[in-house]
């Protein structure tokens, strides 16, 4: 294990970022693997959820609780573009 760095102790998180992983339960951590490793990581990624590759479902019919959360936030449907209903 490599030493940490500076007078936070961490190697790679700022205090910011700690911080707002105890608050939210996430953080972003950015460029930590290339394109390539994703793309060989996730070209399979269809088949071994065991989902058609080609086809997909509209947001309000896929996840009807997740879309009227999202109505909410932006302050109605009719302020969803179409391609966001079909993403």
């Amino acid at each position: 294990m490599a030493p940490s760095t500076g007078s936070t102790g961490y190697k790679v998180l700022t205090p910011d970022q700690v911080s707002h992983f105890m608050q939210h339960g996430y953080v972003v951590i950015e460029q930590c693997f290339s394109k390539e490793a994703s793309d060989e990581w996730t070209k399979d990624v269809w088949t071994r959820l065991g989902i058609r590759p080609c086809g997909h479902d509209d947001v309000p019919d896929f996840a009807p609780k997740a879309w009227d959360a999202i109505c909410d936030l932006v302050g109605g449907e009719d302020r969803v573009t179409e391609m966001s209903k079909a993403e």
